[in-house]
């Protein structure tokens, strides 16, 4: 299939890819963690992969925006993160990296300075 799966510490889930990101991969992820329904984090490794099929990485984006807990995506291309944020799903340096929508991500930023300028 192309996806190792590994369960780490506290319940964390790892998604290894192979050379090849494609379809296949991406809904094996999306089945993995809707059958697992919970908001433990998960970590999707990329640095492995040489290819990466647009239409996985649009599954994929459904995938991250629909679940609760975080998902850190490591060793994703620039184009594949781009492609990512076009579907609404970025990484935010000052998270780790972990995707989440631009609203999420700026709601945390306003909560962020409100506690600091209070």
């Amino acid at each position: 299939m192309g996806v190792r799966i590994t369960e780490e510490e506290a319940g964390a889930v790892r998604f290894s890819m192979a050379e090849v990101f494609d379809c296949s991969a991406a809904l094996a992820i999306g089945r993995w963690l809707k059958s697992a329904g919970r908001e433990a984090g998960a970590t999707i490794d990329f640095r492995g992969v040489r290819h990466c099929e647009p239409l996985a990485v649009a599954l994929l984006a459904q995938v991250v925006r629909g679940r609760p807990g975080r998902i850190h995506l490591l060793g994703m291309c620039l184009p594949e993160r781009k492609l990512l944020a076009y579907f609404g799903v970025s990484g935010d340096p000052a998270s780790g990296g972990a995707p989440g929508t631009a609203a999420e991500r700026q709601g945390q930023r306003m909560g962020s300075r409100r506690s600091e300028d209070g």
